[in-house]
């Protein structure tokens, strides 16, 4: 995503780069992969990769034979919110667990989705009534206090199975980000508690 704002000064300082997506969590491992080669340390690679198909396989297992959960990611500033579709990286590692994104509830169509984050339609997504809700925030402990003033104690969204459940969880933001890095497995496994058990 910055590679259009940095590429022309790294190319002008003749500085070799390569652009990498970790949005999607089989993207962290193709990173890994790439950047394991390039530097020459595939041995270690070939020790996370099997660690995370390991782990991989442990989460999903979680989920096998149960109820598929409907989320609903939320995405905040202090100014606005967004809702992450199954394009996003926690879409994405709920996708892969099996839950169900409201974004399609809500009918938005795959190419919109794809772009990611999208303006949330406080209507449209109380509608969907979703099992949990998924907060992301900047700054996560006043990001809490916005979303439970704006959400929580809201009487539209006093109906909504996921607050009347307990089931919004305010994501770690060591785990959780709009990108996946390293520790993708341990965001997996995390959301795998969280939806299964």
């Amino acid at each position: 995503m910055f590679e259009d704002t940095v590429n022309d000064v790294i190319a002008e300082q003749k500085i070799p780069a390569y652009y990498v997506n970790c949005n999607l969590y089989d993207n962290v491992l193709h990173t890994v992969e790439v950047l394991g080669v390039a530097f020459g340390k595939e041995d270690m690679v070939r020790e996370i990769i099997n660690d995370y198909n390991t782990r991989t396989g442990e989460a999903l297992a979680m989920a096998e034979g149960k109820e598929a959960p409907s989320v609903m990611i939320l995405f905040g500033t202090t100014q606005s919110y967004m809702i992450g579709s199954e394009y996003t990286f926690v879409g994405d590692l709920a996708k892969k667990l099996g839950a169900v994104n409201i974004t399609g509830a809500m009918g938005i169509d795959d190419a919109t989705a794809k772009t990611g984050f999208l303006p949330l339609s406080e209507e449209s997504a109380i509608a969907a009534n979703p099992d949990y809700i998924l907060c992301l925030g900047h700054g996560s402990a006043e990001m809490q206090a916005v979303f439970e003033e704006k959400f929580m104690t809201a009487e539209a969204w006093s109906g909504v199975t996921a607050i009347k459940e307990g089931n919004v969880v305010y994501l770690d933001p060591s785990l959780f980000a709009t990108n996946g890095g390293i520790h993708a497995i341990d965001s997996l496994i995390t959301l795998a508690e969280i939806l299964y058990q």
